[in-house]
């Protein structure tokens, strides 16, 4: 069962008048002011981490350094936002507690959204970030990926194209409340009650991201790549999600692919709840379990 937090915080979010995410696309002025809302309303990070901008391989992002992080770890942090919003900055404190449990510097990637290049630009960025850590020196065995609802299935289509063109891989890949199914086909995404978004604001999402392209196609939509060969993944949702067969059917073809994997499902618990709770304590439990897994597998450089 989810916690009184966790039911008091999708309370509040009812009676805010939040609504799900649109199912019409907005203009290009309206996409622009959100996303300069969600920064200029970003909650602040942790006090024992430093945020820094930067870029990588030519795409900007923001470091986030916390003051034990390990010498030479990086975490590659991909921010949710249905590839249409999101910002580094805006997910800067789920991105700063992470990297604090890793013990790792993790720079979080402001790829382009789907209004500015739609797919595979997403991916494109992803693999050119991960390139120019390998080229500064990072041991691909001190590397891993993380992310949020879109960043966290671009978490595994990145992974899939790095084995494809014959990268060396990242040790490790979390992935927390994943959009993977770009068709929208998962049962839960027509019975689960969703605070945060629809099936018709997904399909909206999916089809403004994809741009004509099959919403099968593997690195669009990984639940339906060749998972094998990947490294070991976590895998994180609650049971109160759209997107909650996206998780369960992605761990189960990755199982059967021989990816050694853990899934985590969140009873009762809503879409990207360490974003919008970060006091939680399935925040507290969830980050932990994910700091813990990523530890564990970046190496010491």
């Amino acid at each position: 069962m989810p916690s009184a937090e966790h039911d008091a915080l999708v309370e509040t979010i009812g009676a805010s008048g939040h609504k799900p995410t649109p199912d019409v696309t907005p203009s290009p002025d309206e996409l622009r002011a959100a996303v300069r809302l969600m920064n200029e309303t970003a909650l602040p990070i942790h006090s024992a981490v430093v945020a820094s901008p930067d870029a990588l391989g030519g795409v900007p992002g923001v470091w986030f350094r916390p003051e034990a992080a390990v010498e030479g770890r990086a975490l590659l942090y991909f921010h949710g936002g249905g590839y249409m919003f999101g910002t580094a900055r805006n997910t800067g404190h789920v991105t700063a507690r992470l990297a604090k449990a890793a013990r790792a510097a993790a720079f979080s990637v402001d790829y382009r959204l789907s209004w500015q290049a739609p797919f595979p630009a997403a991916v494109d960025d992803a693999v050119a970030v991960y390139r120019a850590l390998l080229d500064a020196g990072h041991d691909s065995a001190s590397i891993a990926l993380a992310g949020d609802s879109a960043g966290g299935g671009l978490v595994i289509a990145t992974l899939v194209a790095l084995r494809d063109n014959g990268d060396p891989l990242p040790v490790a890949g979390f992935a927390s409340s994943a959009f993977t199914d770009l068709t929208v086909s998962g049962a839960s995404a027509q019975t689960v009650d969703d605070p945060i978004a629809t099936r018709a604001a997904l399909l909206m999402l999916g089809g403004a991201y994809l741009a004509g392209s099959d919403p099968t196609t593997p690195l669009a939509s990984p639940l339906f790549a060749d998972l094998r060969g990947l490294p070991p993944l976590l895998l994180q949702v609650g049971s109160r999600e759209l997107l909650l067969d996206d998780t369960v059917r992605l761990a189960q073809r990755a199982r059967e692919s021989g990816v050694d994997v853990e899934l985590d499902v969140l009873d009762g618990v809503i879409h990207i709840w360490q974003y919008f709770g970060p006091d939680l304590p399935e925040t507290r439990e969830s980050e932990a379990r994910a700091g813990a897994f990523l530890d564990r597998h970046l190496h010491n450089t």
